[in-house]
């Protein structure tokens, strides 16, 4: 139900405080952080489900935001690995991510809602 809101690809990328004009750009830092983590999770999330993958297929204003995280408008590193792995999952792996010659690469990423504990990689 939630992909089906023509509201939920908004509200998510106005908290990632992307635009310089935002209403709340002059929020503590540290809460605006929190704030664009977990948008960026929910980005993930959605790359994630089948559903959420169309539906940020079509919106390239969404996977430009998370562009935009990767390449240095993250607040924090949660968000950027958030982040990368939704374009992971929406993209597939970029062309020459994997080591050269090494065909048995595997990336796993988890990212835990949990803010006690940092996201988990792993490469195999």
């Amino acid at each position: 139900m939630l992909v089906q809101c023509d509201a939920l690809i908004p509200t998510l990328l106005g908290a990632l405080f992307l635009d310089p004009e935002h209403p709340r750009k002059d929020m503590d830092e540290p809460l605006r952080a929190g704030i664009q983590s977990d948008s960026a999770e929910c980005f993930l999330q959605l790359a994630l489900f089948e559903p959420g993958r169309e539906l940020l297929e079509q919106h390239p204003e969404a996977l430009d935001a998370l562009r935009a995280l990767v390449d240095g408008a993250a607040l924090t590193e949660e968000a950027r690995l958030s982040a990368s792995s939704a374009l992971a999952a929406v993209e597939g792996v970029a062309p020459g991510s994997a080591p050269a010659g090494d065909d048995k690469h595997i990336m796993m990423s988890c990212v835990s809602c949990l803010r006690a504990r940092p996201p988990v990689h792993a490469v195999i």
